[in-house]
């Protein structure tokens, strides 16, 4: 709701930029296992990540829908690469008798992770709007001006 009030449109176009995301990350999978069996599974968690660090701030920025929509998309498509490559990782380096608890391991932590990156953009979006709001009334926090006065209805006991 926040990102549709911001940008002033409806639910439903921000929708497409989740849309977009969604399918980029799937359809970005399979091209990116095959680049980490040609290039190594870190490498291309390394490069990913690195090069989403651009969408995911344009994300965060976007001043109109359109670049919401295109800064998400390629986001979806960059972060594709980084759970399924750390699986196929452990699946590589681990021996199968503690594989199991790794993937575990591996996916508890991606959950929590993104909880928590969740829990925290929703702090940080508050306190920004929070800033945003005392310093349109700044002035009237510290210097308040005379209370109002009471409507009609209150001084005739009504």
């Amino acid at each position: 709701m926040t990102i549709a009030a911001d940008l002033r449109i409806s639910l439903e176009e921000v929708a497409a930029a989740a849309s977009l995301y969604y399918l980029l990350y799937g359809v970005m999978q399979p091209v990116w296992g095959m680049l980490s069996d040609r290039l190594g599974r870190v490498g291309v968690m390394r490069l990913a990540l690195m090069a989403a660090l651009v969408p995911g701030l344009l994300s965060a920025l976007a001043p109109n829908l359109a670049v919401l929509v295109v800064a998400r998309a390629f986001a979806g498509g960059l972060f594709a690469a980084v759970i399924p490559a750390s699986l196929v990782y452990i699946g590589d380096t681990v021996p199968i008798s503690t594989r199991q608890k790794a993937l575990a391991d591996q996916l508890a932590t991606s959950a929590v992770a993104t909880a928590l990156a969740i829990v925290l953009a929703g702090v940080a979006a508050y306190l920004v709007a929070l800033a945003a709001r005392l310093r349109g009334a700044g002035p009237r926090l510290v210097l308040p001006g005379p209370l109002p006065r009471p409507a009609a209805r209150a001084r005739e006991g009504r």
